[in-house]
């Protein structure tokens, strides 16, 4: 394989038409310059160029060589002008907002593999519940969100990860006969647990309550499901939690049961702004984002 060096020193001299001006352009002695020619031509097995006391000339060989060597520098300075461009745009932070049951579960996972890829940029983790989310992205203190969206909202974009069950949450005791899945009849005496009301999960229990005429008695409600797990494991109720606040490790002595009549679902989708420029970095974390944590569990995938 030929040294680029000695492609480099032939460029000069070949542009040049003289060893002295292209030995000073390129800050070396003449001799030096001279002896990568020759070991080039050496290489090739052909002469580059005709040579006296006054003038240097490109043998047709030399020519022809020049017209390639030209072209793939150029090309070649090109492509380190674009590497160049692309590690400057992977600099600087990325402002992720995230609902927590996503942001304690699979978040950390894709911040581990998106840095070890771009150790320059930060990330930045926001966790707010899923009106927050949604807020943060749509004003600009967030560059993305993750978490559910249940309907379209001016002036952003959403695409979906994975769907997931939301649950009812018990002991695993074995007094209790449960099957795989529960309707919300089911769950009509018990002692509920969930998020407080206006949150996207509670206005979407409270209409699953509505359509199938059942009023769940509802005993304490807190900000996050890793709160309702822990007052689970306590003996206070059964929660209601998205699938995802479930693979959290510490919990498998409780059984989640998904609701499906009627079914209780959410997208977790990532949240854009729309027509706004999207940064390199921000653009390159939807990507790991996707290609990290788009296959649920099977559970997830049964439902």
């Amino acid at each position: 394989m030929i040294n680029p060096k000695l492609l480099k020193a032939f460029l000069e001299v070949g542009e040049l038409r003289s060893f002295r001006a292209a030995a000073d352009r390129l800050n070396r002695s003449q001799s030096a310059l001279s002896m990568q020619i020759r070991t080039l031509e050496e290489q090739l097995g052909v002469p580059l160029f005709h040579r006296d006391t006054r003038n240097v000339a490109l043998t047709p060989e030399g020519e022809y060589l020049l017209e390639y060597v030209r072209r793939a520098l150029a090309e070649l300075d090109t492509g380190l002008s674009r590497i160049r461009s692309l590690r400057n745009q992977y600099r600087g932070r990325v402002r992720v907002a995230c609902v927590p049951s996503v942001a304690g579960t699979r978040l950390p996972s894709v911040i581990a593999r998106f840095q070890a890829d771009y150790p320059s940029v930060q990330v930045e983790v926001l966790e707010l519940l899923a009106k927050p989310v949604i807020e943060a992205v749509r004003r600009g203190t967030a560059d993305l969100g993750i978490g559910p969206m249940r309907a379209e909202v001016e002036g952003l974009t959403s695409q979906t990860l994975f769907v997931e069950p939301v649950c009812a949450v018990f002991p695993n005791d074995d007094s209790l006969t449960l099957s795989q899945a529960l309707a919300l009849k089911d769950l009509k005496g018990l002692p509920i647990m969930t998020v407080g009301s206006g949150t996207m999960q509670r206005d979407q229990l409270d209409e699953a309550q509505l359509a199938a005429g059942v009023r769940l008695r509802i005993t304490h409600k807190v900000a996050h499901a890793q709160t309702l797990l822990q007052m689970v494991s306590a003996g206070l109720g059964v929660a209601i939690v998205p699938w995802v606040a479930m693979e959290v490790p510490g919990y498998q002595q409780l059984r989640a049961c998904p609701i499906v009549s009627p079914p209780i679902s959410r997208d977790v989708c990532i949240i854009l702004r729309s027509g706004g420029v999207v940064s390199g970095a921000t653009k390159r974390f939807s990507e790991v984002l996707t290609e990290t944590i788009t296959s649920p569990s099977d559970v997830v995938r049964n439902f």
